[in-house]
């Protein structure tokens, strides 16, 4: 078409055009995304392309504090924005609800300068509007700052208020799936917790087990759905141990050989709970995989006897990882921990026929058995303890009361009136103030103080992440008393 024949106004018919389009992919685009720090992202990134502009905001609204909070402002230095809903454009907005075009920011009485003092940004112009949730609840803003050409529209008020809303729904989507994570990493923790209650000596182990899965699924590369799966079943590996009898699951001895049927059901059972799970289509494997770490590539393994290629990939990786923490840790006390080499020496002759050797390789070539452990403030201070030694031919009923000399969320040091040999066992109370710990421990070192008193240092075994991480803000919070 030539310039004489071209209809007016056809250019900026054309340049609408464009931008629903561009709306409209944005939208689908939104909508697909579930990570809401990345959806936040590109909320902000898309709006100030489509309406030309040099900076762009969004603030979600926090009914508990009255605040409306931002880490999601373009090309800002300060890392998050905090305001009082009805304080500036954008408060103004999350409180009323009103759409706001402002020409001149510096001439309207509800503009707040402080943000450019403090970035050395000069703001001109602002369109404002308000995100809206499915019940017409404000729920957060989008404010975009100074067009680059000219000043804000009608139309691209339009688009904006178009735009808030597609933002809206998937934002709304968004924290609904957040939500349902959360929701559903509580059950697993909560199961997993479950486990830990009925065993206490093992409690931590499926943490573990879940932190070299992890780094092996890394190392496969294996999709970012598939490492969740991974994570989840890992966790839930061992949760059909609620089903097994006290008597065989405690037992402080070695299992009988119906004992250890008994014990092997524990595989079974892991299904059978987690049958009764609703996972979504895409997840529906996972009983499977949790309950199959007991198979082996050789077709001899337990509950159904499945190999090689038939026992699914992620519960061929839980099996190295479960197998390796097994012979690391203590289990039980007539069972001492292994070395590092003794277990990687196990690995090694047991891949191929029990255990997939791709992986086992992968596991040692790669040093996936390094945990990662965190260092942990350690403090003089002196708090009750009771503990007893746990023998192999016998269990002492008795604790003995003693009190730390120093202590960190890794292990303590106490007095003891008799010598407890070090590599030995020990179930250990701790005493604070709101709570009480009972842990199991390893005797590390030994001091002989005078013929009845000795000083010994043990260090917590399979203690879980949580009683951990509770222990060390405990003692955090006694360091800043002090």
């Amino acid at each position: 078409m030539n310039k004489k024949n071209k209809k007016p106004g056809s250019s900026f018919q054309n340049k609408i055009l464009r931008d629903y389009k561009s709306l409209i992919e944005i939208s689908q685009a939104m909508i697909g995304e579930k990570d809401i720090e990345k959806l936040l992202s590109l909320i902000m990134e898309e709006i100030t392309r489509v309406l030309e502009v040099e900076r762009s905001s969004l603030f979600l609204v926090d009914h508990t504090t009255g605040e409306i909070w931002s880490h999601i402002a373009q090309k800002s230095e300060i890392a998050e924005i905090r305001l009082p809903i009805g304080k500036g454009i954008a408060g103004y907005t999350a409180k009323t609800g009103k759409l706001l075009n402002i020409r001149n920011a510096y001439k309207d009485k509800r503009f707040c300068s402080d943000f450019d003092m403090e970035t050395g940004f000069h703001t001109r112009s602002v369109l404002c509007a308000a995100m809206f949730n499915h019940e017409r609840e404000i729920i957060g803003v989008i404010q975009v700052l100074n067009k680059k050409k000219g000043y804000f529209t009608k139309k691209d008020e339009t688009v904006l208020v178009a735009f808030a809303s597609h933002a809206s729904i998937a934002l709304e989507n968004a924290i609904l799936h957040d939500e349902t994570e959360i929701f559903m990493r509580s059950l697993i923790k909560t199961l997993a917790a479950a486990v830990d209650a009925r065993d206490p000596v093992t409690a931590g182990h499926s943490e573990r087990v879940t932190y070299y899965a992890l780094k092996i699924g890394e190392q496969l590369k294996l999709s970012r759905h598939k490492m969740r799966m991974l994570e989840i079943a890992a966790m839930l590996h061992d949760v059909g141990k609620i089903g097994v009898n006290d008597r065989v699951l405690t037992k402080p001895g070695k299992y009988t050989k119906e004992e250890y049927r008994e014990m092997k059901k524990h595989a079974y059972y892991t299904k059978q709970i987690l049958d009764n799970i609703h996972f979504s289509k895409k997840d529906k494997d996972i009983p499977l995989v949790a309950s199959t770490h007991h198979e082996m590539m050789n077709g001899k393994g337990y509950p159904f006897g499945l190999k090689k290629s038939r026992i699914p990939l992620l519960a061929r990786i839980i099996a190295v990882a479960d197998i390796y923490d097994a012979m690391i840790s203590y289990d039980r006390p007539y069972k001492k921990a292994m070395t590092v080499s003794q277990a990687l020496d196990i690995l090694k002759k047991e891949a191929g026929t029990h255990i997939d050797k791709k992986i086992v390789d992968i596991f040692i070539k790669k040093r996936l058995y390094l945990f990662d452990r965190r260092n942990y403030v350690r403090i003089n201070v002196e708090l009750a303890i009771e503990y007893k030694v746990l023998r192999p031919e016998e269990q002492e009923k008795i604790y003995y009361s003693s009190s730390t000399t120093d202590i960190s969320a890794g292990g303590l040091v106490f007095i003891s009136g008799k010598l407890i040999p070090v590599s030995s066992f020990v179930a250990v109370r701790v005493y604070l103030v709101d709570m009480t710990l009972d842990l199991t421990a390893k005797v590390m070192r030994v001091d002989k103080i005078s013929d009845k008193k000795y000083k010994i240092a043990i260090c917590f075994v399979n203690i879980s992440d949580t009683v951990r991480e509770k222990l060390s803000k405990y003692l955090v919070k006694i360091l800043n008393i002090h």
